[in-house]
């Protein structure tokens, strides 16, 4: 599988297709290079909780790829309606 390549890109690549599995979305979400973790958080697929974990990642580029997310972006105006 591409999520298991020695090429960040490739693993990017495989993290970012929308079918993507979930398995494969949550591997990727721990993977060392900010480009994949980012290709995750950009996915429309990620779980809500992998997105929250990401919101809270050391690189910038991921976090705003998390909060860019659409599904992240209905579950912050839920909870704020929440309030």
């Amino acid at each position: 599988q591409g999520i298991n390549n020695p090429h960040p890109a490739i693993r990017a690549a495989a993290a970012e297709n929308p079918a993507a599995t979930e398995e494969i979305l949550r591997l990727a979400m721990l993977d060392e290079d900010w480009e994949v973790r980012a290709a995750v958080a950009s996915n429309p697929n990620a779980p809500p909780d992998v997105l929250q974990i990401l919101l809270e990642d050391e690189d910038r580029d991921v976090r705003e790829a998390a909060e860019h997310n659409a599904k992240c972006y209905r579950f912050s105006r839920a909870s704020e309606k929440n309030l």
